[in-house]
């Protein structure tokens, strides 16, 4: 079979890399090999019982997460190469990092960007312990009983791994090939690729086997009991010591645990099956470590190191309520917790102590709270959850991080140090694996062209929600955050609260599997769901009867708080009774999806379901026949019937409000019937209980609140798509407005779109051209790039933006040399490329000269054009944009092309939130704007992109105006963190006559160096940039100086750079409204540029670039756009090459 096994990369390919990586200082000794299948009938936890079988040692880890921003992929391994354990009883008592720092650093990989591997394709896998704190901190240290008899920490290193890709639904078996030494004997790199070639076979014949080898689970044994280390009376004893210490002023807060144990017959993996259904966290995983298992579900990241970025991750949690039993309680819980002046005390410490935490290995400047006391549910509780990173400083490493932010202030406390010592004093046990660490640590990654070695990537949770299962019993362990005024018996329920879930887990995946054994094993998938209603019925018994040892009503029924916040966080979780029957016809809802996870059916198994529900009666079928609209699309239909409402509560602005509404949605698209028979369109803004805020696109001017008709559609607003909206001009808010036919949509796609997933997202890679060499030589614009234009009023901004339109286009390179020289083509007629082009609250003359300029410029044709005017509803602005974006999105995900978006002006659209903010009574922000802005925004500018898997891409300009040229104002602050640079209109240079005033100095293009270079545009691009902005800054001080000292004083250096100066940007950054230059061009002239200094003081460009690009030997390399190259080249050229020969006292011939 390993003949047939299409594996990656070939044997050839591999050659070649090992052949170039022999030649750097550190070459990669592993290469990465795969293959796929499709997942279609696989799930991560089948792909484990047959990976695992036979094996001691494994791990699968996954998230609940999988269509957002984490948990793309899951990964299974097995049979680890070597294992790293560490503790008094396993011969290592010792910090285990830098034990674990030197196996790893003995490997490197080949980094292969073709491959587009997952982020993590083996390495060392497994926990750090809490009790290994007390290497890093040895003020910690006490003499601890070790109940549990586990090792302090366990690493597995794993050269082999399987990894679920969710997104593309397909598994990757990932090996790595160990590169053989180079006296080996000739064919030992043939015999290696063979070798892993048949490990990835044998694992692709075993995945492809039909039969599940299940877990051997033995006779189960109900009714068993739980027992406390110490109890209700010990954990308050504990509460009330450190309230003491905390008076005195020892701690702020620290946080005690308590651990449970329970004797089951359950199989461990039983265990994390149940548990993965019934807790969905965002880290699950299991570790089989031979002598005992790991199972856990954990809410909360502890530190994550980016290898792309350097950049270090971590996630306070702090502030705890239960889930409500509906929506609207779930809400009203999440407010209240919000609003609880002690749970933000307490979160805004830890944060602070894990900013500090961060600042030790971080530089400072790069340190920042990405995200601040967000709400995130999870199974039976909400949290408070923040994020902090900051950019490794230059000479640390992931370990340091890792030591520095171990353990999590959110279970040891602050200061960490004073409230570990308390704790370990109080508790007088190891915790074991409890508030330790669980992930993953990569080996090292080597770029095998220019043998730049990357730091490997670091994942860990803290082990919170986490079962030890060893000899027969489940260890369960919880604690809680003790501040001033916390409460005993509420901070013991806290912790309750957190264990419930695991607690349940076992309880109910003992049931199920004793029904099983009861049935004979025999049980049909209507049995399972039958028998799951009946678990979730009876267990609310059996766990009331057998917690009364542990004083805590688990399954008593909620409250809804009416007073303080910590009753609300305290409370307990919601009971779990049968449902009440109002008649012969109701019945329990199936858990049907969680069953199926559990035993590992597919849906794909299942015969469909016809839903009977889904018939309206006749009334709703004749109101919808008697509609007179035409009708839709079958994409845009909504089995929910339209409702109608014959008064409107109240107009606040833009805004209506509508009371005793049945079931509003958030988006949901609302129109509106004046008296006069006139139909406006809106969506809804805020959806709470029966109460929905709609903003009307087209304003509330003329709403009779008595007579005007409110209808729900029940669906979002849709906007329908096609290519034929190329060369077209529409509104602001979608209707077509240039006399043309009708657009016949292709498809329909939601306005509001969403961000492109961080795993699907490709590097911006390519340039797009503009024309203006400001732009393309000194900050040039990658494909998928977001990069805004700030501006300020009275400045051409607009002129720039048309002028962009009308050049700009895709950058290609042609394999042809002349002159030695790689010559490129601008593309900018490319059928691939297009623009869309969006303004927001221009006046009728700027909408006139943008529509007049693309007509008369010919630009038009590949141009769709939104216009939203100033005497437009200002409500209209805030889905223009959006329609843009979705209209890109159609072209460059669905046509494959490369699409431009400008935005014009992002101020007025900012305006246009601050409005509605206003309307709705809503706290301001930072001048008024409202606090959500950020996300608003990002909501906007994280649409461009790459996406994996599609040809196209979408790159963004949006253009703003800084009110008062402040850019620490909220709207470039904001846009600067979200964006991948600026771009710097600046109204100095427009004062002087310089167009366009581009000052390059305060712009930057962070993703320049993807764009440009050899393959891209011409090797020289880099230097020449870089040298151009040297030179620049040195002018602008030699101007400094002059204006002070005078001319005369000056050396010759400094008027070589004021001549540099005048020339830079009266010819250079200076250049007609209608003058297009190539890149090209633009590297030509800038040489032309530099030549004015002698050689050796252009000391940004490397001796081999200047040898191939400063000789004035030959005429000018010809720019691919000069169709009379040979003319320019003997004329023009020469004279300009005698006349910089004088100035640099030489003889030489110039090239230009």
């Amino acid at each position: 079979m390993a003949a047939n096994v299409a594996v990656r990369p070939s044997l050839e390919e591999v050659s070649k890399i090992v052949d170039a990586g022999r030649k750097l200082p550190n070459a990669p000794n592993l290469i990465p090999l795969c293959a796929s299948v499709s997942s279609e009938f696989l799930t991560p936890s089948s792909i484990y019982l047959k990976v695992a079988a036979n094996s001691k040692l494994s791990f699968l880890f996954e998230s609940a997460a999988t269509t957002e921003t984490i948990g793309r992929h899951s990964f299974i391994g097995a049979d680890p190469r070597k294992t790293l354990i560490s503790g008094s009883s396993h011969g290592y008592e010792a910090d285990p990092l830098p034990r674990l720092d030197e196996e790893l650093s003995q490997y490197r990989i080949a980094s292969i960007p073709s491959l587009r591997l997952p982020p993590m394709t083996g390495g060392a896998i497994g926990y750090v312990g809490y009790d290994c704190v007390k290497y890093f901190e040895p003020k910690t240290k006490r003499p601890l009983k070790d109940v549990l008899g586990v090792p302090e920490s366990l690493f597995m290193l794993f050269d082999t791994i399987v990894a679920v890709d969710h997104f593309f639904q397909k598994v990757m078996v990932i090996t790595y090939l160990h590169v053989p030494p180079k006296d080996e004997p000739e064919g030992a790199l043939g015999k290696a690729y063979d070798s892993c070639k048949k490990t990835i076979a044998d694992m692709l014949r075993t995945l492809k086997d039909p039969h599940l080898p299940l877990p051997p689970q033995g006779p189960i044994k109900l009714d068993q009991e739980y027992t406390s280390n110490i109890g209700r009376p010990g954990y308050e004893a504990h509460v009330n010591r450190l309230k003491g210490h905390i008076v005195a002023g020892d701690i702020i807060q620290a946080v005690p645990s308590q651990r449970i144990a329970r004797p089951t017959s359950l199989h461990s993996f039983n265990i994390y099956r149940h548990l993965r259904t019934v807790n969905p966290s965002p880290y699950l995983f299991y570790l089989d470590c031979e002598d005992f298992q790991i199972v856990g579900a954990s809410p909360e990241l502890l530190v994550k190191a980016d290898q792309d970025t350097g950049r270090v991750i971590n996630h306070p949690i702090a502030g705890t309520v239960t889930r409500g039993t509906t929506p609207e309680e779930d809400q009203r819980l999440a407010d209240t917790l919000r609003a609880s002046l002690k749970d933000r005390a307490e979160h805004v410490m830890l944060v602070d102590l894990a900013r500090n935490d961060v600042n030790r290995v971080c530089d400072p400047l790069t340190t920042r709270v990405d995200q601040l006391m967000v709400v995130q549910r999870f199974s039976h509780v909400q949290h408070l959850v923040s994020e902090v990173s900051g950019v490794l400083r230059k000479g640390k490493t992931r370990f340091d991080a890792f030591r520095s932010i171990f353990p999590a202030g959110t279970v040891s406390g602050a200061p960490k140090v004073r409230a570990m010592e308390l704790i370990a004093e109080l508790e007088g046990e190891k915790r074991g694996v409890y508030a330790g660490a669980v992930g993953y640590f990569g080996y090292n990654t080597v770029d095998s062209s220019t043998g730049e070695e990357t730091e490997g990537a670091m994942d860990t949770c803290i082990a919170l929600r986490t079962m030890l299962v060893k000899e027969g019993v489940a260890y369960l362990q919880a604690g809680g955050g003790i501040v001033f005024d916390s409460d005993p018996g509420e901070e013991y329920e806290e912790t309750m609260n957190k264990a419930a879930a695991n607690m349940r887990c076992i309880e109910q995946a003992e049931r199920l599997h004793w029904e099983e054994q009861q049935a004979g094993g025999k049980l049909g998938t209507e049995e399972m769901v039958g028998m799951q209603n009946g678990v979730e019925e009876r267990n609310g018994k059996h766990l009331e009867a057998r917690c009364v040892a542990l004083d805590y009503p688990f399954y008593s029924p909620i409250t809804a708080p009416t007073s303080t916040p910590r009753s609300s966080r305290r409370s307990p979780p919601h009971t779990v009774a049968s449902p009440k029957t109002s008649s012969s016809s109701s019945s329990p809802t199936p858990l049907l999806p969680a069953v199926l996870a559990l035993f590992d059916i597919s849906s794909a198994q299942l015969p469909s379901l016809g839903n009977k529900d889904s018939v309206h009666d006749g009334d709703d079928k004749d109101k919808m026949a008697k509609d007179d609209k035409p009708a839709a699309d079958p994409r845009m239909m909504s089995v929910t019937p339209r409702i109608r409402y014959n008064t409107i509560g109240g107009v606040n602005g833009p805004l209506v409000i509508l009371e005793n509404v049945k079931f509003p949605r958030f988006n949901e698209i609302v129109s509106l019937t004046l008296p006069d028979g006139t139909e406006r369109s809106g969506q809804v803004l805020e959806a709470r209980g029966s109460r929905a805020v709609v903003q009307v696109f087209e304003g509330t001017s003329g709403i009779d609140v008595k007579k005007t008709k409110v209808e729900f559609t029940g669906h979002s607003l849709k906007l329908g798509v096609s290519e034929d909206m190329l060369g077209r001009i529409f509104d602001g808010s979608g209707r077509a407005i240039d006399k043309g036919p009708k657009v016949l949509a292709e498809d329909y796609l939601d306005i509001n779109g969403s961000p492109i997933n961080p795993y699907a997202r490709l590097y911006p890679e390519e340039m797009i051209s503009t024309g203006i060499s400001a732009i393309d030589t000194m900050n040039s614009i990658a494909r998928g790039q977001k990069i805004p234009i700030f501006s300020a009023a009275g400045l051409p901004h607009n002129e720039i933006a048309a002028q962009i339109c009308r050049q700009s286009g895709l950058v290609q390179l042609q394999k042809e040399q002349q002159d030695g020289v790689n010559k490129g083509v601008h593309d900018d007629h490319d059928d691939n490329f297009s623009i869309v082009f969006g303004a927001m609250g221009v006046n009728l003359e700027t909408s006139r000269f943008f529509t007049r300029d693309f007509e008369e410029n010919g630009s038009m044709e590949r141009v769709t054009l939104f216009l939203n005017l100033a005497n437009d509803p200002t409500i209209e602005r805030i889905i223009t944009p959006r329609l843009a974006l979705t209209t890109a999105e159609y072209y460059a995900y669905q046509l494959e092309k490369h699409v431009l978006v400008i935005l014009t002006d992002m101020t007025s659209y900012c305006d246009a939130l601050r409005e509605v903010s206003a309307a709705r009574e809503e706290v301001p922000g930072r001048r008024g704007y409202p606090g959500y802005m950020y996300t608003d925004l990002s909501t906007i500018y994280e649409r461009a992109g790459r996406v994996e898997g599609r040809n196209g891409s979408i790159t963004q300009i949006p253009i703003l105006t800084m009110p008062n040229d402040d850019i620490t104002h909220p709207i470039p602050d904001l846009t600067g963190y979200i964006t991948e640079g600026q771009i710097f209109v600046d109204r100095q240079l427009h004062n002087k006559g310089v167009y366009p005033p581009i000052n390059v100095l305060p712009s930057l293009s962070r993703l320049m160096k993807s764009a440009i270079g050899e393959g891209h545009t011409r090797a020289d691009h880099s230097d020449v940039s870089n040298q151009l902005y040297a030179k620049y800054a040195i002018g602008r001080d030699a101007a400094s100086m002059k204006a002070v000292v005078g001319e005369d004083a000056l050396s010759d250096e400094d008027k070589l750079s004021l001549e540099f100066l005048e020339r830079f940007e009266k010819g250079y950054i200076a250049q007609g409204a209608y003058e297009k230059r190539s890149i090209y061009d633009g590297l030509d002239q800038a040489w032309e540029l530099l030549r004015i200094y002698p050689k050796e003081l252009l000391n940004r460009i490397p001796k081999k670039v200047l040898d191939k690009y400063y000789q004035r030997q030959g005429k000018k390399p010809e720019s691919k756009d000069t169709k009379d190259g040979e003319e320019q080249g003997n004329g023009e050229a020469a004279t300009n090459g005698e006349q910089n020969g004088e100035q640099n006292g030489g003889g030489e011939e110039s090239l230009i």
